[in-house]
């Protein structure tokens, strides 16, 4: 019975709080007039600590997403994935250049959800998000850091988070990223004291238009 309960609290977190914690990125972008598209898989999970019956769970989530760079400093990013998630924003280089071996960037944005939540009006689910990512570029590989805050307005949740990865060249237009996602969930009766994971694998391709 106990079980029962915790795995109906954490499907409604699911249900609820899907939100896209990271794109996968460096802080590079993509450069004036350029454009990057690819797709991602996830395995997105909650760990509610206050039930050893339940531990950890995660589901597998896909997505596509779509970089556009309006110069060799702004992109214009975009994606979407299988849990209905729209997400939206702009990428500031502020460090470096797409050759440099160090670069830090901005990225302000926001995640829009349908969903059903009890006590709800609304059935957009609004997150604006905030990050920056830190990455350091080798011939072949980048390592990259991304601190995370996001705010699901429907739930007054927080989530304050990063993520840390690491990019793979195949070639000069196509790359493999690896990275693992942890945030805390705050300022919620939901699941108290859960954490949300996200352990990704995606690929992109460099488009020069």
């Amino acid at each position: 019975m106990k079980s029962t309960i915790y795995l109906s609290l954490v499907l409604l977190l699911f249900l609820t709080s899907c939100a896209q914690l990271t794109r996968l990125d460096t802080g590079r972008t993509v450069g004036d007039g350029n454009m990057e598209v690819g797709g991602y898989i996830t395995a997105y999970g909650v760990n509610e600590v206050g039930s050893p019956d339940l531990g950890g769970v995660a589901l597998p989530v896909l997505g596509f997403q779509m970089n556009y760079g309006f110069t060799d400093r702004i992109d214009a990013n975009f994606s979407l994935n299988s849990s209905g998630n729209i997400y939206v924003n702009p990428k500031f280089q502020l460090v470096g250049d797409q050759e440099s071996s160090f670069a830090l960037s901005v990225l302000p944005g926001v995640d829009v959800q349908v969903g059903d939540i009890d006590g709800a009006e609304n059935p957009v689910i609004i997150r604006p998000h905030i990050s920056s990512i830190l990455s350091f570029h080798q011939d072949e590989w980048a390592a990259f850091f991304e601190p995370k805050y996001i705010y699901q307005d429907v739930t007054e949740t927080h989530f304050v988070g990063a993520t840390i990865g690491i990019e793979y060249f195949m070639n000069q237009r196509t790359k493999l990223a690896l990275g693992y996602s942890f945030f805390p969930v705050l300022g919620t009766d939901l699941a108290p004291g859960s954490n949300i994971f996200n352990i990704g694998f995606g690929m992109k391709r460099h488009i020069q238009l």
